[in-house]
């Protein structure tokens, strides 16, 4: 029964993917996949893909709102898993999918963006390591223990006795984490530590990268002041505020991406009255 069990494997993975995607809302607003419209769009994106090296697929879908920008995003991961299925290379690169415009609002609060990154993190690796599934639960609250509790504690049991967990690297990573988050001069570099995480937890685990899957990036354009745990007088950076988008553009600056963001300067270019140009 092995190659029905991989089969099953690979259409559950693919499925997660996709799901994933609908859940953060990236895909199309209407059902354009099965009209020509549709087949063009995916058989351009095919053709961008052509002869890339995972590595190499780095791409950002920019246009005005309601161009087609998450419907072409959506259909660019769906096929770049596929052909990362195709190669067996799909299980050397964990994706971390996000829409940014429905976190805007939480944007200032660090440590919701913070439970943010973990619990995307851990639901993909759920999916690309399904043998992790029973441990999910208790690593995900130790990771979530470590802004919460003063003394840095060690990995829960259950994890302990996972033998084929990487318990030296992830501590490593929760140590830094907290360290980061004790130091109160420390803001920039904890939210440094945040944007970073799917990466760095994905080589933990033996992948050779994250693949940052970013929705509507122009929403995390935006300043963040430090929270009351990082402020104080006598802090040479408490009160420095940092551009999220900045950090994450750093973190991504050597992974694999795909990444829409909207841009009306040339939309807007069209009109001839001056008062309608952005």
């Amino acid at each position: 029964m092995s190659e029905s069990l991989r089969k099953l494997t690979a259409d559950t993975q693919i499925s997660t993917i996709e799901n994933a995607l609908i859940n953060n809302y990236i895909g199309p607003s209407c059902n354009v996949l099965s009209s020509p419209t549709g087949t063009e769009a995916q058989a351009w994106m095919m053709e961008q893909f052509k002869g890339l090296m995972p590595n190499e697929y780095r791409f950002v879908i920019t246009g005005p709102t309601q161009s087609g920008k998450s419907t072409l995003l959506s259909m660019g991961v769906s096929i770049f898993y596929q052909k990362l299925q195709l190669t067996g290379e799909n299980s050397n690169y964990l994706f971390f999918p996000l829409n940014w415009r429905l976190q805007q609002i939480y944007l200032d609060d660090v440590v919701k963006l913070y439970s943010l990154f973990i619990n995307t993190t851990l639901k993909m690796l759920r999916n690309a390591r399904m043998e992790l599934i029973p441990i999910i639960f208790p690593l995900k609250q130790w990771f979530l223990s470590l802004i919460t509790q003063q003394v840095f504690q060690p990995l829960p049991p259950q994890v302990i006795h996972y033998t084929t967990f990487p318990h030296d690297a992830i501590t490593e990573l929760g140590k830094s984490i907290h360290n980061k988050w004790s130091n109160r001069d420390g803001f920039r570099d904890f939210l440094h530590e945040i944007v970073n995480f799917p990466d760095r937890f994905a080589k933990a685990f033996g992948f050779i990268s994250a693949v940052y899957i970013y929705d509507h990036f122009d929403n995390c354009g935006y300043e963040i002041s430090p929270p009351e745990h990082f402020q104080n007088d006598n802090l040479v950076n408490a009160s420095t505020p940092v551009v999220l988008s900045d950090l994450i553009c750093e973190s991504i600056e050597t992974n694999p991406f795909l990444i829409a963001s909207q841009n009306d300067t040339d939309f807007f270019s069209l009109f001839s009255i001056e008062d309608y140009r952005q």
